[in-house]
Order: C-alpha cells, then structure tokens, then sequence
C-alpha cells in the first residue's frame, strides 16, 4: 500500500496429486471492481 498500512486478502489453495503422481500446489485469488467505500484507495 502506497502509505504503508496493512493489506490483507484472501484466496484458495490446494496441494494434490496429479495423474504422474507429482504433488502440485495451486492457488487462486479472486477480484472484482471496487465499491464506492474502497474507491478512495483504489488505484
């Protein structure tokens, strides 16, 4: 953050097995256009 204050987030992840037997580990982070209480601070 551009004044150094905490951020936080969310987002899923998961460690598996594929076909091979190779353990992989995958992750997501989900966003969406912000509202009118965090357009001040969007950039």
């Amino acid at each position: 953050m551009k004044d150094g204050q905490p951020f936080a987030g969310a987002g899923f992840w998961e460690r598996w097995v594929d076909a091979g037997g190779e353990e992989v580990e995958t992750c997501a982070i989900l966003t969406t256009v912000c509202n009118d209480l965090l357009r001040p601070v969007h950039e």
